[in-house]
């Protein structure tokens, strides 16, 4: 229970998380402990992904409405 507890806290830091992730991705002592590592990575790049998406869509339908909108 405190392993799983200090691995969420680790991976709740910026760039130590992703370090520590990419280490038990690689590490293949604690097999539940890759696979997570693994499947956590995997969320991480999905989630980069669809917000990169999400923020050009949103850039495009800024450009597509007029300004006159805003305008008061």
């Amino acid at each position: 229970m405190g392993t799983w507890l200090g691995n969420f806290l680790i991976i709740a830091v910026p760039i130590i998380g992703i370090i520590m992730l990419i280490v038990w991705a690689t590490d293949s002592t604690k097999e539940l402990i890759r696979k997570w590592a693994i499947a956590q990575l995997i969320w991480m790049g999905i989630s980069l992904i669809m917000w990169v998406y999400m923020y050009s869509a949103y850039q495009q339908i800024q450009n597509i409405l007029p300004f006159q909108y805003f305008q008061f």
